[in-house]
């Protein structure tokens, strides 16, 4: 997936990288002081519920490993400017499908927000 910021096109690439800056702000720590990250279980909830901030979160972390990437106050922009939204997250959802450090989770996280929602 390519974002084109400004005549600049990035690559966004939902990878290890990714999941790593996730999991360094989400995280849970057991009784020994382990941390456990959790980035995609808190996150892809909020990104499937349309959460247009989440939104903007996994665009700009998934330029993490482009040597010049965009602001987050650029990919803010780019969303607010964007024709059609729930293209857009719909453009996120299924690129995550595709990247193998994302798609297992994405699929089974899908799923139970579906159940959760049949309810």
């Amino acid at each position: 997936m390519v974002l084109n910021i400004n005549g600049n096109d990035y690559e966004v690439h939902f990878g290890i990288g990714f999941v790593r800056k996730l999991d360094e702000k989400y995280f849970v720590t057991n009784q020994s002081g382990v941390k456990f990250g959790t980035g995609l279980e808190t996150k892809i909830p909020m990104l499937l519920a349309n959460d247009a901030v989440t939104l903007s979160e996994f665009l700009y972390e998934g330029t993490c490993t482009e040597k010049k990437r965009p602001t987050q106050k650029d990919v803010d922009m780019y969303i607010d400017q964007a024709e059609d939204i729930d293209v857009l997250f719909e453009e996120v959802i299924e690129e995550l499908k595709k990247h193998n450090a994302t798609k297992a989770k994405m699929t089974e996280m899908q799923k139970l927000m579906e159940a959760t929602l049949e309810k």
